[in-house]
């Protein structure tokens, strides 16, 4: 383009230098034409160097765009990174809080057959003193499974609450997972 202008401006300095009295008309038309064409010229470079601000602008905001998108993915990754580590974490714990009840389950079902064998030698003891004396751990084992199932309760609470922190973390992941899916969706629109 600077060399269509300089070949315009080297075209009136040319035809200016002329000074023979029929081409003074014929100058003032050249003249004319490169006024007009230089301002036609003008107005282009005007538009492009517009369109090119314009097209600046709008690659300065997809970058912006662009980066916001990269670190709402990073994040949702941490997050399911996270989550899943939790998951995993809940299920160790549920597995380990299972074979805590299935014990404390087998150990109370022992203890209830103490108590039914204590329960039926009290009942054939001969003398008073093994009676008194069956009766004493008759109690004791009474205490003790009363103790027992207090304590597999506590398990069955703890049990219960990390499903639910399982069920929310398997929750919480998938959104993540969703979130993700829904990004990668509109990078390949």
């Amino acid at each position: 383009m600077r060399h269509k202008i300089c070949l315009l401006m080297l075209l009136a300095v040319i035809s200016g230098c002329n000074q023979s009295p029929p081409k003074t008309e014929t100058q003032a038309e050249v003249s004319e034409d490169s006024i007009s064409t230089f301002d036609a010229l003008n107005a282009e470079l005007a538009a492009t160097k517009d369109a090119l601000a314009k097209a600046e602008a709008d690659k300065t905001a997809l970058a912006a765009t662009v980066q916001t998108r990269d670190a709402t993915i990073a994040d949702l990754n941490a997050q399911r990174d996270q989550t899943n580590s939790d998951i995993a974490s809940y299920i160790v714990q549920i597995d380990d809080l299972n074979a805590k009840i299935e014990r404390a389950d087998q150990d109370i079902k022992d203890k209830k057959q103490e108590i039914a064998d204590l329960t039926a030698s009290l009942a054939i003891a001969p003398t008073e003193a093994e009676k008194t004396k069956l009766t004493e751990q008759l109690a004791m084992a009474g205490k003790d499974l009363t103790a027992m199932t207090g304590k597999r309760d506590d398990l069955q609470k703890q049990l219960d609450q990390a499903l639910i922190d399982k069920a929310q973390a398997i929750a919480a992941r998938d959104t993540a997972n969703a979130r993700l899916l829904e990004l990668a969706k509109k990078v390949c629109q």
